[in-house]
């Protein structure tokens, strides 16, 4: 009777976390759910949103943008998107640790270690030139470290 006990409890424990591995994660504030990008197409991630009027799923395009720091400089020196783009910055050190502040619209990343990556998400509702530059003292040639973001 004992092991009968003991069996039933591990199968719960593992049913349990079977279900939890394989469920999806979604935001709390927005009920956004990521289903993932396809980067070796090149194709820009879909996220699904369910639409508070409808009730329907929406899918929406996310532009995203890969700007990689190191001493002393951005490797996209000039980042263009469109008005009303939805826009997911990935932005990672390669050497030195670096951050990434554009104070046009508000974002900044804080510090980023060498191999570390931060995100930034937002909507370009307002067209114009946004300059971003490191906000983390990163040396001699922290200065030379800017780039713009142009919301055409």
């Amino acid at each position: 009777m004992k092991t009968k006990n003991i069996l039933t409890f591990l199968a719960i424990v593992m049913l349990i976390a079977l279900t939890a591995c394989n469920s999806k994660q979604t935001s709390p504030d927005t009920g956004t759910i990521t289903t993932g990008t396809q980067a070796s197409t090149g194709a820009e991630p879909t996220t699904t949103l369910k639409s508070s009027a409808t009730g329907q799923a929406v899918s929406e395009t996310i532009k995203e943008i890969n700007i990689e720091a190191y001493n002393f400089g951005f490797n996209q020196d000039k980042v263009a998107i469109n008005k009303g783009d939805k826009v997911r910055l990935r932005i990672t050190s390669k050497s030195g640790t670096h951050g990434v502040k554009i104070p046009g619209l508000g974002l900044s990343t804080g510090k980023i270690s060498p191999g570390e990556e931060k995100i930034l998400e937002f909507t370009a509702d307002n067209p114009g030139s946004y300059d971003y530059y490191c906000n983390v003292p990163c040396g001699e040639g922290h200065k030379s470290m800017k780039g713009t973001l142009v919301v055409q």
